[in-house]
């Protein structure tokens, strides 16, 4: 069973990303539990996404996933913002 899109039809995350997000937490574990943290954390993650430069390490991501290593942190960037990824690389 597939968890809906938490910023609805039309909302600022595309139903390909929440996908791959859905997908991500499932596959590995280090990623488990982060479809439901950024439903809980929507505001912040929405912060991140329409920031000019997410990849900046300027901003503070939600709980514990702002303690993950730089290539992690890049695969949840690859989903969210992939025009990014290269940046913060």
């Amino acid at each position: 069973m597939t968890k809906p899109n938490p910023t609805g039809e039309g909302g600022w995350l595309l139903d390909k990303s929440w996908l791959a997000m859905l997908e991500m937490s499932s596959r590995f574990a280090v990623f488990k539990g982060f479809d439901d943290d950024f439903v809980l954390n929507l505001d912040k993650w929405e912060e991140i996404y329409n920031n000019v430069k997410p990849q900046s390490g300027k901003l503070i991501w939600p709980t514990k996933w702002a303690g993950l290593p730089l290539l992690q942190k890049t695969i949840v960037m690859s989903i969210l913002r992939a025009d990014k990824v290269i940046p913060m690389i």
